[in-house]
């Protein structure tokens, strides 16, 4: 019912917008999955299933400064063996963007996402999360494009003590280097805040202060157009969240399954390099490679052995994805892909050495 009354919501705001004469697009999807490490654990839970797709999306300009963009999309999955993963996903968004100058544009942009986990019986968990943010670029240079911005957050958990609200400032530069290549860098913080979660005065106890969070990222990125067929990008990103929140855990190192109280155990970093590259050897057929290298380190975990023993050391992973997709379009309006990821995490915490395989196929029908 609720995922009907987002589909009826949606409906009511494109048919305004077709008011104002824009243009539509959209398309819909289905396929099959393959996951043989569902959870990304050592354990390897296995899962397959189907799942569906449908977006629709609406752009139009009210004026020669003046234009505006809306999205809505549904997925969903259905699983055959961890039933209890099935979910859905409502997502839409609105945005204005407007160009009161010669030397800047505005853009204002919002969005509301459901996401449902839930088995046949009853719905697991779920949360709506609502964003806003303010972009405003600067056209000061001829070659060199800086931004400016803003973002908002805020989570709310039906039935978890998760809820989070979180806003920060972005800052962008975008430098052209050639006429096909442009290189991006990025800096982003946000202060998130979690109303509902209190620190630990001792291993049984709560205080009165709240979890509070520091997230800060930065990237380059560089993106080329080699010729028009093909095209790569290529970066390096950097994350590091910083929390003040502890946990009391069980310290299995010692006999009787004492509790310890353990500070930063939310807080980690680390870096994320990867590469795409999308290329169309022939016509009609496209072919998507991509790479991630990813390392983290967790100041506040322990990390533990096969036994369950704590080694003394914090723990730290990697983690390598390799994928490569195929799409066919067959006619104007369907085209049929396949994808294929492998990814394998190499850990000092027993639990998170894996690998992991997903292979997915599909049609999609544009219109």
């Amino acid at each position: 019912m609720k995922t009907l009354r987002y589909l009826f919501g949606v409906f009511f705001l494109f048919v305004y917008c077709s008011m104002l004469e824009a243009a539509f697009w959209g398309s819909f999807g289905s396929g099959y999955s393959s996951d043989d490490n569902f959870y990304k654990d050592v354990f390897k839970y296995n899962n397959t299933g189907y799942y569906y797709t449908f977006n629709l999306n609406a752009k139009s300009a009210l004026s020669r400064d003046f234009s505006y963009d809306a999205f809505y999309i549904l997925l969903g999955r259905k699983n055959y063996k961890i039933t209890w993963e099935d979910n859905f996903v409502n997502n839409a968004g609105l945005s204005f963007t407007a160009r009161p100058s010669d030397i800047l544009s505005v853009r204002f942009s919002g969005s509301f996402e459901n996401r449902t986990f839930r088995d046949e019986f009853s719905v697991k968990y779920n949360y709506n999360q609502y964003t806003a943010g303010m972009e405003v670029p600067l056209y000061i240079l001829d070659y060199t494009t800086p931004k400016v911005g803003l973002s908002y957050e805020n989570i709310k958990y039906n039935n978890f003590s998760y809820d989070s609200t979180a806003i920060g400032p972005l800052l962008e530069l975008q430098q052209e280097l050639s006429p096909w290549s442009i290189m991006t860098l990025s800096a982003k913080a946000m202060a998130r805040n979690y109303p509902t979660q209190n620190l630990y005065e001792d291993v049984t106890t709560t205080t009165t202060v709240k979890r509070r969070d520091i997230e800060l990222q930065s990237g380059i990125i560089l993106s080329t157009i080699i010729n028009r067929d093909w095209n790569f990008s290529a970066g390096i990103r950097y994350s590091d969240v910083r929390s003040n929140a502890n946990l009391s855990v069980v310290d299995t190192s010692v006999e009787g399954s004492s509790r310890t109280l353990v500070a930063d155990y939310y807080s980690f970093a680390g870096p994320s390099l990867f590469f795409e590259t999308v290329f169309y050897p022939v016509r009609r057929l496209g072919c998507v490679l991509g790479g991630t290298y990813q390392k983290k380190s967790y100041p506040g975990r322990y990390a533990t052995d096969s036994a369950g023993r704590m080694p003394g050391e914090t723990r730290k992973d990697e983690r390598f994805i390799v994928s490569a997709g195929v799409t066919y379009r067959m006619l104007r309006f369907i085209t049929l892909k396949a994808e294929y990821s492998y990814e394998k995490s190499s850990s000092n915490d027993y639990i998170y050495n894996y690998s992991n395989n997903i292979f997915s196929t599909g049609i999609n029908v544009a219109f």
